[in-house]
């Protein structure tokens, strides 16, 4: 017979099983495995979910992509009625594989003046990792929003008319062609002028032709309302102080010097290469939207004397200032009535774009002058207008005593000029006039001025005869302003 335990031995018994669940409670060897039985499910879901998330972003990128393209092929107004652009949308969408995903047909609203287009798309994904939390789909959706259309734009085109213009240009290997500078930048400017005023932008763009050499001549229209000691009728320029560099407009307040009117280089006794451009198709046309006069007065243009880029920019900055709006105000087309409009500032906003355009093929040279003591009364103004500085210094300096420093003066230098383009570039980049520079075929130095006047790196252009004509074309469909709004 089996002998029970004594009280004694089960007490110890006891004892032994209380410190064996002691134990057992108070030990931590294989804690980690409880906690990882949870935690791994829920780190193979969340991983799983980020799977998902990535395949969805793939999709919503592809239809977005495509929905950007596709509006803006639509926006394109060379598409004529509404519903070319709807099918547009739809021929885009069924080509990428993708037209059953369109959220809708395109909506296509347009004016004579613009048009906008939305693209709505819509792709479900499934998931592998979400569904198990109740989640099967997810659907990737994209909206676009293209607009083509011209609001209100002024543009200055600014164009260098001198001597060096009558030098061959270059192919891309460098070699000579048989175009002139001036004939190649004739048929540049024809283009930009034809593509900035289309029918379709009338009343909406106007243009200001400023052609500049050693001066640039303002036209006596402009010239007789603007305040200055008129000297001649020879020919029209203004004089600046350098501060007037600095500014964008005109000061009505003040009185401006007349330009001499005096040639350095031809010889006898006709004038043919004047500081001041005299011709009138040399003058300014100031905000003009007549598609045909300022092409033919293009098709008139001949290389003359010096460069003066600094005087182009100052010109064409001023006829984008609402302060010469009297001085223009005369000439205008009803349409444009209080153009220039004013600046966008932190204050102020309106829709107007500023748009200067400046060209040139060399480089700031110095220019010349008659010194005042000689050119001071109607006889002397009446004597250079007749008399070549060059011939009166073969009759008169190099048959006597006298040099060419004693009635002449440098009136401006290369460094100067630099300095005053610097300054009108800066005040150009104040006022948010965006301003596209064209180097054309250009020394170093008129590469390097023109550069830093664009408004980026993206609006200057350094380019040759064979590419010239391209750039002001793809300068003047900018105008147009095709782009994604949203």
């Amino acid at each position: 017979m089996r002998q029970l335990p004594s009280c004694c031995d089960r007490r110890k018994l006891a004892e032994k099983r209380q410190e064996i669940v002691n134990k057992f409670i108070t030990r931590e060897d294989g804690s980690m495995i409880v906690l990882a039985l949870f935690l791994i499910p829920m780190m193979l879901i969340l991983g799983g979910m980020a799977v998902d998330f990535m395949r969805y972003e793939g999709r919503r990128a592809v239809i977005q992509d495509t929905a950007d393209r596709a509006a803006l092929l639509a926006a394109n107004l060379e598409f004529t009625d509404v519903g070319g652009g709807v099918a547009v949308v739809d021929d885009y969408f069924a080509k990428a594989g993708l037209q059953q995903y369109l959220d809708g047909p395109a909506i296509v609203t347009e004016n004579i003046n613009n048009r906008t287009v939305e693209v709505n798309v819509k792709q479900p994904v499934n998931t592998f990792f979400l569904n198990l939390v109740g989640i099967d789909s997810i659907n990737a959706a994209a909206q676009s929003v293209a607009t083509q259309g011209v609001g209100n734009v002024e543009i200055s085109l600014v164009l260098d008319i001198s001597g060096s213009m009558r030098n061959a240009t270059k192919d891309a290997s460098g070699r000579d062609t048989n175009q002139s500078k001036m004939a190649a930048m004739k048929t540049a400017a024809t283009t930009f002028v034809n593509t900035a005023l289309q029918e379709s932008n009338r009343d909406r763009v106007s243009l200001s032709l400023i052609p500049y050499s050693e001066h640039v001549n303002i036209g006596r229209g402009l010239f007789d309302r603007m305040t200055t000691d008129r000297k001649h009728n020879f020919s029209h320029c203004v004089d600046f102080s350098d501060a007037d560099f600095g500014t964008t407009g005109i000061d009505a307040g003040r009185t401006y010097s007349q330009g001499q009117h005096i040639d350095n280089w031809s010889t006898g006794n006709t004038l043919y290469n004047t500081n001041c451009p005299s011709e009138s198709y040399e003058e300014v046309t100031a905000i003009s939207q007549n598609r045909d006069a300022l092409v033919a007065q293009i098709a008139q243009f001949q290389p003359t004397t010096q460069t003066s880029i600094f005087l182009g920019m100052k010109w064409g900055l001023a006829l984008l200032d609402p302060s010469v709006r009297a001085m223009v105000a005369p000439d205008l087309d009803d349409a444009f009535e209080g153009r220039p409009d004013s600046f966008i500032t932190d204050t102020e906003s309106n829709e107007t774009r500023k748009v200067l355009v400046i060209m040139t093929d060399g480089e700031n040279t110095q220019s010349t002058r008659v010194k005042p003591e000689f050119y001071a009364d109607p006889t002397h103004y009446a004597h250079w207008a007749e008399q070549p500085v060059n011939t009166w210094r073969n009759n008169n300096v190099f048959t006597g005593s006298h040099n060419m420093s004693e009635f002449t003066e440098n009136f401006y230098s290369n460094s100067q000029g630099n300095a005053l383009l610097a300054a009108s570039c800066e005040a150009a980049r104040d006022a948010k006039v965006q301003v596209f520079a064209i180097a054309f075929e250009a020394s170093s130095d008129g590469e390097r001025v023109m550069a830093n006047c664009a408004t980026s790196a993206n609006h200057y252009f350094n380019t040759n005869g064979d590419d010239l004509n391209a750039v002001f074309r793809a300068i003047a469909e900018q105008v147009t302003d095709l782009r994604l709004t949203q």
